[in-house]
Order: structure tokens, then C-alpha cells, then sequence
């Protein structure tokens, strides 16, 4: 969006370069100053985007920067595409300054290569924070691009989506003495009735049924003698059956014991 406040002053606040915020956050050394923290790295290494740039448009390219060493002089070097190539601005030792440069292509590049460096290997290394490539003749200060503006946008939004998913598939388990209502319910909660010895009963879409645990799920020597208050209903396979009163029938021969009678008909 153009804004034209004066004569020969144009201003747009979109950025070009892509990806600013990611790239200078991703160096692994860094350098902090007055609260900035800046990537840091020196000749021989550099960053860069690529952009389209119009014949006679007029672009404003700018880039903070610090130069943390005590006692040299550094020097910052933007290459501007193929055209017009390189702009140079010295650094001095513990200087943290915007670098901007001004330019307008006389040809069409498709393309073009925006990078950031140190002039040469006699410089110290700089601090480099996020770059800014914008229409018009005057630097506003760093704003993302609205691609990456999208991208965050895109991220929150699926972020959104999953945490809700998640929150979605998740499964209640209740504790009640007497049954739940079966509204709102998921398949696979969960129900303890706490007045029948913590029963347990899943919900299977309709109704809750009763969930008993297969002798596989329960882990050997772990119920002993003072875990059973009663025979009540004992019945193994048909061979081994007791009562309510307490009878025992049993198939097969008893072997090994011995008996008192006490009654005799």
C-alpha cells in the first residue's frame, strides 16, 4: 500500500524478503545488545532471499546491525542483484546502527539475489537482525512479510485444529454409585460403580456394559488369601462349585485328606 504523505516521498510497509525472522533466528551464534539479539557471523558466510525486482521502481533495503568487537572498524556489504550489485557501509567497534540504502533498477530481474555480509575477511564479524526490502524511499523498521504473517496464521489455525481433536478424543472416567445418564457420552468412557466394589462398565455408543477383566490382565501372586472375603458363587468349570450356603460339590476323588464326620443319619 502506497502512502504519499509528501512530494517525492513514498512509503510501503510490506516486506519483501521472505522468511526474515526464521532465517536470523536460526544462526547459531548470537550476539545481544541493548535487548536485541543479533546473528552473528563474519566473512565468509552470508544470508539471503530472493525477490523480483521492476525496472524503475524504487526499492529501500535495511538491516540492523552491531558490531561487537572493542576495537575495529567493521564493514557491512548488501549485494543488491545482479545490476547494481554491492552497497558498503563501515561499522565502528561497539556500534549497533540500521543500515539502509535506497536504489531503483533500470532493468527488469527475476529473481534477484538480496544478500547480507562482511565485506572481507580484514572485518570483525557483525550482528545481524532481521532485514526489511520494501517499495518506496523510506525505511519504516522490520515488519514480516505477509507470506509468513499467513504462514503463523496457518500454524495457529492447525494447532487450533488438533488441540481441539484432541480434546475431542479424550475419554471421562467417572466415579459414581449409581449409573450415569448416557448424554454427552464417548465411546469408550468409563464407569466405576463405587456401591458394587468399583465395578467397571465402558460405554459402547448406547449403553453402558459391564467390563470384566480376562485372567490375562491380571498380573499372577497378585490376588493372595487376603483378598478373598468370600466363596460366594465360586464356580471352576463345573468341577469345583460352591453354594450359598456354603456347600462345596466337587468332580473327581479327593486325595491326601482327611474328614470328621459330625452328623450321622
Amino acid at each position: 500500500m502506497w502512502s504519499p504523505l509528501y512530494d517525492n516521498v513514498q512509503i510501503d510497509v510490506k516486506n519483501l524478503l521472505i522468511g526474515t525472522k526464521d532465517k536470523v533466528d536460526g544462526f547459531a551464534n548470537k550476539v545481544t545488545h541493548n535487548g536485541l539479539t543479533y546473528g552473528l557471523f563474519g566473512y565468509g558466510w552470508s544470508f539471503s532471499f530472493t525477490v523480483d525486482l521492476k525496472a524503475g521502481e524504487t526499492y529501500t533495503v535495511s538491516v540492523p546491525v552491531f558490531n561487537p568487537s572493542e576495537t575495529d572498524t567493521s564493514q557491512a556489504r548488501i549485494v543488491r542483484g545482479q545490476e547494481l550489485g554491492n552497497y558498503l557501509e563501515l561499522v565502528q567497534p561497539r556500534k549497533a546502527t540500521t543500515i539502509t540504502n535506497t536504489f531503483t533498477p533500470t532493468q527488469d530481474e527475476e529473481g534477484a539475489t538480496i544478500r547480507f555480509l562482511v565485506n572481507g575477511s580484514q572485518y570483525p564479524a557483525l550482528g545481524w537482525y532481521y532485514p526489511m526490502l520494501q517499495k518506496g524511499n523510506i525505511d519504516t523498521g522490520w515488519t514480516p512479510a505477509l507470506e509468513d504473517v499467513q504462514t503463523e496464521i496457518d500454524s495457529a489455525k492447525e494447532t487450533a485444529s488438533t488441540a481441539k481433536t484432541t480434546a475431542d478424543g479424550k475419554n471421562t472416567v467417572i466415579y459414581s454409585a449409581s449409573q450415569p445418564s448416557t448424554a454427552g457420552r464417548k465411546v469408550n468412557d468409563v464407569w466405576f460403580d463405587t456401591n458394587d466394589g468399583y465395578k467397571m462398565y465402558r460405554f459402547d455408543g448406547s449403553k453402558w456394559v459391564a467390563a470384566q477383566f480376562g485372567e490375562n490382565a491380571i498380573v499372577a501372586h497378585s490376588i493372595t488369601a487376603n483378598h478373598i472375603k468370600s466363596l460366594l458363587g465360586l464356580n471352576v468349570n463345573d468341577q469345583f462349585i460352591v453354594d450359598a450356603n456354603g456347600n462345596v460339590k466337587f468332580a473327581g476323588n479327593l486325595e491326601g485328606a482327611s474328614y470328621i464326620r459330625t452328623s450321622f443319619r
